[in-house]
């Protein structure tokens, strides 16, 4: 096999002849298709999700060597298609770095294969059934319990590797591990396999849990709830887990969500989550998604607080964590619901850094690294945000100091509060704080 073994990923620059001579020959790519088999309905999806893949693309001009994805369907697949037929040996790659390659059709006619991605986009048409919730959540067997919390991670590249590795070597016990979502580019069986399930941490007698999101979703959600579910243990996308203090909650978030629209919540889910908080007592409610409901950067959550909001507004949820951003942000207690919101979504995917005015900087940490303060906006209250160089990201062209730090969290849960730590890749604490 032409990638040896290592990620094959896809960027803008790997096909743009294929796209460039699409638009100034006038290939009439619905005349080639129309005698291959399939619907109609289906061939205009494709050939809509097909334009909109190659508008994606030219968009994101992304970074030659450097892993990219867009929260679009279309692009996504069209990544995960090219990135596998390179891997059986049907197209080009050249050497990135030690582990990856990147794809380059530079020979290939752009209709020849979108003959042959249209009979495969056809396999992913369908979504896999939603399986309901159990209504009663999983006990969790101890009163103090260790919670290691990665997101966007399943990138199998840069920091993604190293988190992973210190999380299983770490000899502090950790009885619960969560993936807040994202297998890039769309989920499939294959990506799922080589890199989310072959590189979990092996935690023994830890639970593992995994959120639903839209990239898992792009690929109809199969290889998620075919694979991903079953190696968890995991009975449902949305799963609960209760101790005598405190009510962990993860939603499916993905599995109604749009391209670029955010995360939805079933009424089914919501009155789950409900029944769930009554019979709580006093117990503290922690929720975990791949999406978010508020944001500095991002409007992508009032869908989702629309469909919470009785739940939010009740005040019974203490903190919310998700990803979906590629960033670490920890914001101060929201002034309504009274929730301590975090993003963790920073953990394997290489995204490029914000800029922030000096004097936002808040601290400077042992690695480099620094927090920044944000002032409450866009609906999302005040807080800080990591910003500084990946070190994991070594393969680009440009500067590697382009690009933010990756890591994840740990949450110590105790009846005191949660004793939350941020770590870099490597495990050095870049945040340690008890949320009472």
């Amino acid at each position: 096999m032409p990638n040896r073994g290592g990620r094959v990923i896809v960027t803008y620059d790997s096909i743009a002849p294929a796209v460039d001579r699409d638009t100034t020959e006038g290939v009439d790519l619905d005349a080639e298709l129309a005698n291959v088999p399939g619907s109609d309905v289906e061939r205009a999806a494709f050939r809509a999700g097909f334009e909109q893949a190659k508008a994606d693309l030219q968009r994101m001009k992304s970074t030659p060597g450097v892993l990219a994805s867009t929260d679009a369907r279309a692009v996504s697949l069209l990544q995960s298609y090219l990135a596998e037929e390179a891997a059986l040996g049907q197209g080009k790659t050249t050497a990135e770095g030690p582990n990856h390659y990147e794809v380059r059709y530079d020979s290939m006619d752009l209709v020849g294969w979108g003959k042959s991605l249209f009979t495969w986009w056809r396999r992913w048409f369908d979504k896999h059934p939603y399986i309901a919730p159990s209504p009663a959540p999983d006990p969790i067997g101890a009163d103090a319990f260790r919670v290691s919390l990665l997101g966007d991670w399943g990138t199998g590249l840069y920091g993604a590797p190293q988190c992973a590795a210190t999380i299983q070597q770490n000899p502090t016990a950790r009885d619960i591990l969560v993936h807040l979502g994202d297998v890039y580019y769309s989920g499939m069986p294959n990506e799922v396999a080589d890199y989310f399930l072959a590189s979990w941490p092996r935690v023994s007698g830890a639970i593992s849990r995994a959120c639903n999101s839209n990239h898992e979703m792009y690929s109809g959600g199969n290889a998620y709830f075919r694979q991903t579910l079953p190696a968890f243990n995991q009975s449902s996308s949305a799963f609960a887990l209760q101790s005598d203090d405190w009510l962990l909650v993860g939603l499916d978030t993905g599995y109604l969500c749009t391209d670029f629209e955010g995360g939805r919540v079933a009424v089914e889910q919501v009155a789950w989550l409900q029944g769930l908080i009554n019979g709580a007592g006093n117990r503290r409610v922690v929720l975990f998604s791949h999406h978010q409901p508020f944001s500095f950067y991002d409007d992508q959550g009032p869908k989702l607080v629309e469909d919470l909001a009785p739940v939010l507004e009740s005040g019974r949820v203490f903190a919310w964590y998700w990803g979906h951003e590629h960033r670490c942000v920890l914001y101060d207690r929201h002034p309504m619901w009274g929730l301590y919101g975090r993003c963790a979504g920073h953990s394997g995917f290489p995204y490029f850094r914000d800029t922030f005015a000096p004097d936002t900087r808040a601290s400077t940490n042992s690695d480099g690294s620094a927090w920044h303060q944000r002032p409450a906006a866009g609906g999302a209250p005040q807080g800080i945000a990591l910003d500084g160089p990946n070190q994991y990201v070594t393969d680009s062209p440009t500067d590697p100091n382009k690009y933010g730090p990756n890591g994840y969290l740990t949450l110590e849960f105790s009846k005191q509060g949660i004793r939350e730590q941020v770590h870099a890749p490597n495990g050095t604490v870049l945040h340690d704080e008890t949320l009472p």
